[in-house]
């Protein structure tokens, strides 16, 4: 075989290899920084440190439910999805897990590393004692829980409405309510009525 013929064959097995070899999977990915900043002596009576949460954490959303707050933010396309983060004081964060946490909340075959979970948001329905999280992957969606250091609902999708966002009410109403407007979200979200 002559060398031209040699490295045409050797490119074209390189080729191959290359081309076949360009879907990754993890099993596992944990972030930890190591930043000297935090290293620093401060007066934590007076001071803290921005970020309050330091890595990962995206378009936040935070409730409050009598003396605790509730944080969630974007996961885009790991899994498990949506972290959850306790406070009593904006400033100390204790993870609590994450809102989808199986592989049946969260299909996430074919994604993109931008795609996925979104801007999720989080609130508390006082009338039926539950929280909602509100977010979307290829389709918008609610899950739901009563406690949740013990879980979320499995998603329930919402429907798609025209020239718009799909909104959830969480009014005290018996089903969910949507409406296609985006720019009344945070007015209405927080509402609560009397059941």
């Amino acid at each position: 075989m002559s060398i031209f013929k040699r490295i045409v064959f050797l490119w074209v097995c390189f080729c191959s290899q290359s081309l076949s070899a360009q879907e990754a999977h993890f099993d596992y990915f944990r972030y930890q920084g190591n930043d000297a900043r935090f290293d620093q002596t401060i007066d934590l009576k007076r001071q803290y440190f921005n970020p309050i949460l330091t890595g990962f954490y995206p378009d936040p959303s935070v409730c409050r439910v009598d003396d605790t707050y509730y944080l969630v933010c974007s996961s885009f396309s790991f899994y498990p999805g949506v972290p959850i983060f306790t406070s009593k004081d904006l400033v100390n964060w204790t993870q609590l897990g994450y809102v989808l946490n199986r592989p049946s909340q969260l299909p996430l075959q074919g994604r993109n590393v931008s795609g996925g979970i979104m801007a999720p948001a989080i609130t508390y329905n006082r009338h039926n004692k539950t929280f909602y999280v509100v977010t979307t992957n290829n389709g918008n969606f609610v899950v739901k829980s009563k406690n949740p250091a013990l879980g979320w609902s499995d998603p329930i999708p919402l429907p798609k409405v025209r020239d718009g966002w799909c909104i959830m009410l969480l009014s005290g109403a018996k089903q969910p309510i949507t409406v296609n407007v985006p720019y009344i979200f945070s007015a209405t979200m927080w509402k609560e009525t009397a059941p």
